[in-house]
């Protein structure tokens, strides 16, 4: 039976570069009075001062990283909320520093949670909470990229493992056969992809074509180890070459109804050759 051929998954975001935020160090001074622990209490007291400082230092460092995410989410058109809200944690934790510091101070406990909530709470509306949804993501435009975008990472991907299943039959032709249909069918998918629309509408087309081609991939295996192995590798490669033929035809007649002339195309074809030969 042919594998299934893998789900579109959502493409993760490109990281931004750090964006440098407002100082924090100075909030570190705060905790000047955990160093008198430190130099004039017991070894008890020590443990307890360095693991509060820790606390607070990790605190810190979780707002720092909040505000360089938000600059980035601020700067970027598009950008997807962070899934761990690193400015919220980070005042928590150091509420938390303010209970565990304040319930030596008082005689029952809901003054110092009372405090501790208080100075969290301060601290988000300090620096802000993180962002909470996905910015520009409904846009129709970078919907059709974002789809176009999976739509050719998972071909090449169903494509390298087809050239994978096959590697171990020992036939450096059919390997060789293979990569060039995939070679050609990324081409002419990326020179597509100008126009996220027309990608769209080839997706049933492709879909079709991976199907097929993971079906003839499955078969040849099966049937490499019999008497049929010479007449499957001969129906293989007619089938490599039939298939390859129709999509491209199925593709080029696609964009010729779209009122891209054959010579723009061609163009494209090229372009994306030459900058992928000049990388490698």
């Amino acid at each position: 039976m042919p594998k299934r051929l893998p789900f579109l998954k959502r493409a993760e975001p490109v990281a931004e570069p750090p964006v440098p935020g407002p100082p924090l160090g100075l909030l570190f001074f705060a905790a000047c009075p955990l160093f008198l622990w430190v130099f004039h209490g017991s070894f008890i007291g020590l443990v307890a001062a360095a693991l509060l400082l820790g606390l607070f230092a990790t605190g810190l460092s979780m707002i720092r990283q909040g505000q360089r995410v938000q600059a980035a989410y601020d700067a970027a058109e598009v950008a997807y909320k962070p899934r761990f809200p690193r400015k919220i944690f980070g005042c928590v934790q150091i509420g938390l520093l303010v209970i565990v510091l304040a319930i030596p101070q008082f005689a029952s406990l809901w003054v110092p949670f009372l405090v501790g909530m208080l100075a969290a709470g301060l601290g988000i509306a300090a620096f802000g909470p993180d962002p909470m949804r996905d910015k520009g993501t409904d846009n129709p435009e970078f919907v059709l990229r974002q789809r176009a975008a999976e739509l050719i990472g998972a071909t090449n991907a169903a494509l390298d493992r087809m050239v994978a299943d096959l590697s171990p039959l020992g036939d450096a032709e059919l390997v060789r056969r293979t990569q060039a249909v995939q070679t050609a069918v990324m081409r002419l998918l990326r020179a597509l992809s100008s126009d996220p629309s027309e990608l769209r509408a080839l997706r049933k087309p492709l879909m079709k074509f991976l199907q097929m081609l993971n079906f003839e991939v499955d078969r040849l295996v099966d049937s490499w180890e019999g008497e049929e192995a010479p007449q499957a590798r001969t129906r293989y490669v007619a089938k490599l070459d039939a298939l390859a033929r129709a999509f491209e035809k199925r593709a080029r007649k696609r964009r010729d109804s779209e009122t891209r002339d054959a010579f723009e195309l061609e163009t494209d074809l090229l372009l994306d050759r030459m900058t992928h030969e000049s990388a490698a």
